[in-house]
């Protein structure tokens, strides 16, 4: 197989081999599949090769908690469907993440802790300083410091509930890097910050929603928990809002570069929610 255009793919059946970044990606449902008498999760969304031309792709199970948004990936083996004019990947497909994947990070911590080499995000983000060479997890080192330089600024003052180091540098991770809740929580807890998704997902949601007069719901989360393995976190939070404007600014306290500008905390009520849960999320359903 070999790299065909988004026009190329509509011609061919099997054995399609794509590339391009995600977007659009829509909220997850179960349906029913009839061959397999099960419910099945798929998820609708948009591959751009970057140059205007845009493909409908369908992710399905364990395959969605690989993708997101702006993620540049590979697939190695694809299917059109000109019915339903959607690609999907096969069963003997596979998706491969171009460059940095935000996914890794987890494990890149995780890792470098069991071997004693940090204690502490702090101690990560200098690790990371040392290293020789521009690039690390395929992505610029500079860029990546701001990554390790949030966790830090999150560690230093996560006590302090109303901060706005601490929502600014939870907005960077949930819009920039597009970590979901569950895996900025999860990544946290790696060093016993229990910060609550609740919390994370009213951190990434702009304080001018408070200016809508859209209907506000009283129970806007809902965390349940399906699996009893601990710390097992397989799929993102959903949350839609209907035109909430996003923000990836830093302070000067995260950003390497220096900035004038800062932004201050505003509480904010959860507002124009149709679905917010958490999935597979073990224990404390508060932390």
């Amino acid at each position: 197989m070999s790299l065909v255009t988004f026009s190329e793919a509509y011609s061919l059946s099997t054995g399609i081999e794509v590339e391009g970044f995600v977007k659009s990606m829509e909220k997850g449902q179960e349906i029913w599949i009839d061959y397999l008498q099960d419910y099945r999760r798929v998820c609708n969304a948009k591959l751009t090769d970057g140059k205007g031309n845009i493909i409908n792709i369908a992710f399905w199970g364990d395959d969605i908690s690989k993708v997101r948004n702006n993620l540049k990936i590979h697939i190695t083996d694809a299917k059109w469907d000109d019915l339903k004019k959607v690609l999907y990947k096969t069963k003997f497909g596979k998706i491969i993440v171009c460059g940095f994947n935000p996914n890794n990070i987890y494990d890149d911590i995780l890792n470098l802790k069991n071997r004693n080499k940090i204690k502490s995000f702090n101690d990560y983000f200098k690790h990371i300083e040392t290293i020789p060479g521009s690039i690390y997890l395929s992505k610029d080192k500079k860029e990546y410091l701001v990554i390790c330089k949030a966790l830090a600024q999150i560690e230093k003052f996560a006590s302090k509930f109303r901060n706005s180091t601490v929502s600014s540098a939870i907005k960077y991770l949930y819009n920039k890097i597009t970590l979901s809740a569950e895996q900025i929580h999860s990544i946290l807890k790696i060093f016993d910050i229990c910060i609550p998704c609740e919390r994370i997902l009213r951190n990434t949601i702009p304080s001018k929603l408070t200016e809508s007069k859209a209907y506000i719901t009283r129970n806007p989360f809902k965390i349940t928990t399906k699996n009893t393995i601990p710390e097992t976190i397989h799929l993102q939070t959903i949350i839609d809002l209907y035109d909430a404007p996003t923000s990836s600014k830093l302070p000067s306290e995260i950003s390497i570069v220096d900035s004038s500008e800062d932004e201050d905390f505003t509480p904010v009520m959860i507002e124009n929610i149709k679905h917010c849960r958490n999935y597979d999320v073990s224990g404390d359903s508060k932390c």
